[in-house]
């Protein structure tokens, strides 16, 4: 089966013809795609992803294929301790596929130009089911080419689950799964039985599917069998005994933990009744507003920060206070031996939900190396998707500019940098052509290139929207210029780079009051390349006026 599959998939790839979406398509089409990776050497992998775009608001082939592509770039600018800390930190949270992607991809020694998306089938929106029909299509793919065990999906009783679980059926309290989830876990296990040894089966057995199963009430008979397959499955691959240490320990801690949350409620309890009275009518009494102070002043009074209890006293002399509750109530005994205790039990649990974590690290660990490149590797070692730009023939005495920016022109002021540019002139019947100019920084003390903040370990970096957008931020290119352009710090990196102003300069001295003076930049950047021109090149000359009079004109 494996090898069968891998050559059909090779037949589709080679004849995708223009079903490919890339940088240059506009596909916003809807319907089912894959994603390969243009390396089939391994004998036990099938590097393909099969997905649907879904159906609403910007789902359709283009922004999948930047989506996905954004995800692999992402990662491809970490460096592998950083990488495999945010990994095995549980950083990405189910979002595995992208991290499937780039195993293979660094382990293959593949580059961002062998990441391929190809248009497997179209589906017309006007339909009114459409999005069942989509789900259907990608079910008969999903049997067609097992990509949840030959390639980077997961399985359906994985996904669908997670997708039933917000619609989940309820009876008498109980959730109950419905016919079709029960088909797709008996489908997966008999494919588990079968493939367990390709693909990345077993980390999407040890890590997401379910090892154990109850009878459900709907369907006996696939329960029943359900359970055979899962106890058969278990008794080949599972080794119960291999995490029996920490399971043991794991029960013996969330048992003492639970006794121990039940003191602190007790503890809590106390307060409320006894002290939180005081405070209330302390606030009432001197106009401080509950929402205010109310939460500031019950933190003080228990953890006693020396910073808080200065801010808080010059706050009661500014309002004209002279009644302190934290003094009155640091002077009653059995508030302080209160407090003692109460500190006492939280920071037990604190410790005890240190050690919990860390039982359920090692078996968490354990599954996510599997998906782990396993050699280390410096920051981009999948390279860029960088392509020379083609100019197309021009007219005579015409000249066209490319200026590439660190930056795509949305939610950012002045945190972008002229990275690159080329031009053209067709002038007197001849050619003259520079292509890949990297330009110097402009900004001050700053050396000649520019660094991605999520390179530095120590940064205090968060990503956006979980767990894959890197945009938008200062100093360096957003994945999403390079999504774009496909430079990336790899593209700069000891490439000479020239000062904008002598290469301007020089272009200056080619053309004449009839040159016609044409500028590609993207879209979005039209208006900060004006500002940008404007301000950095300080020449008053005639190639700066055509410059600004063509992006001041409107298209």
């Amino acid at each position: 089966m494996f090898e069968e599959i891998r050559n059909e998939v090779k037949e589709v790839i080679k004849n995708s013809n223009n079903n490919e979406i890339n940088n240059n398509s506009n596909n916003k089409n809807i319907g089912i795609y894959m994603i390969y990776i243009d390396n089939f050497n391994d004998d036990k992998i099938i590097p393909i992803y099969i997905g649907q775009t879904g159906y609403g608001k910007n789902r359709n082939f283009q922004n999948r294929y930047k989506e996905h592509l954004q995800e692999v770039m992402a990662l491809n600018r970490l460096r592998y301790d950083y990488y495999k800390y945010v990994l095995l930190s549980n950083f990405y949270d189910g979002h595995y596929k992208a991290c499937k992607i780039f195993q293979y991809m660094v382990d293959h020694d593949c580059t961002l130009k062998d990441f391929h998306m190809i248009v497997l089938e179209e589906l017309e929106i006007n339909n009114n089911n459409i999005q069942e029909l989509l789900d259907k299509k990608e079910q008969e793919y999903f049997s067609k080419y097992l990509p949840a065990f030959f390639g980077f999906n997961q399985t359906n009783a994985v996904t669908e689950g997670a997708k039933e679980a917000f619609s989940s059926i309820k009876e008498d309290g109980k959730y109950v799964k419905s016919d079709k989830l029960l088909k797709y876990e008996l489908e997966d296990c008999e494919n588990f039985l079968k493939y367990f040894g390709y693909g990345y089966t077993k980390f999407n057995y040890y890590h997401c599917f379910p090892k154990t199963h109850i009878i459900e009430e709907n369907d006996k008979k696939i329960s029943y069998e359900l359970k055979e397959k899962k106890d058969l499955l278990k008794s080949k691959y599972y080794d119960e005994n291999k995490f029996k240490i920490y399971n043991d320990k794991l029960l013996k801690l969330e048992e003492k933990r639970k006794k121990l949350v039940k003191k602190i409620e007790d503890y809590k309890k106390q307060f409320e009744d006894v002290y939180d009275p005081k405070i209330k009518e302390y606030c009432k009494e001197n106009k401080i507003g509950l929402a205010q102070k109310y939460k500031e002043i019950i933190n003080m009074l228990i953890y006693q920060n020396k910073n808080s209890i200065s801010d808080f006293e010059k706050y009661l002399k500014r309002k004209k206070i002279n009644v302190n509750i934290l003094n009155i109530l640091n002077k009653d005994t059995k508030f302080t031996n209160w407090r003692k205790q109460y500190i006492e039990y939280t920071e037990n649990n604190n410790e005890l939900k240190c050690e919990i974590n860390e039982c359920r690290y090692i078996r968490r660990t354990d599954d996510l190396m599997r998906i782990l490149p396993k050699k280390e590797y410096d920051e981009f070692p999948l390279k860029d998707k960088y392509q020379e730009i083609e100019f197309n023939d021009l007219e005579d005495n015409e000249l066209v500019i490319n200026f590439e920016f660190s930056n795509h022109g949305i939610n950012w002021d002045d945190d972008f940098s002229l990275i690159k540019m080329d031009y053209k002139l067709y002038i007197n019947n001849k050619n003259v052509e520079k292509k890949n100019i990297f330009i110097k920084s402009y900004k001050e003390n700053e050396e000649n290139e520019d660094y991605y903040i999520e390179k530095d370990f120590e940064a205090e970096f968060k990503f956006r929207k979980t767990p894959f957008r890197v945009t938008n931020f200062p100093n360096y290119i957003s994945t999403a210029m390079e999504i774009q352009n496909g430079i990336n710090d790899f593209t700069l990196k000891d490439k000479p780079k020239i000062d904008l102003e002598e290469i301007l300069d020089e272009l200056n001295g080619l053309i004449n009051e009839k040159t016609k003076v044409k500028i590609e930049v993207r879209n979005k950047m039209k208006t900060k390349c004006k500002e940008f021109i404007d301000c950095r090149y300080r020449k008053d000359n005639l190639l700066k006026k055509k410059i600004l009079n063509y992006l001041s004109k409107r298209r």
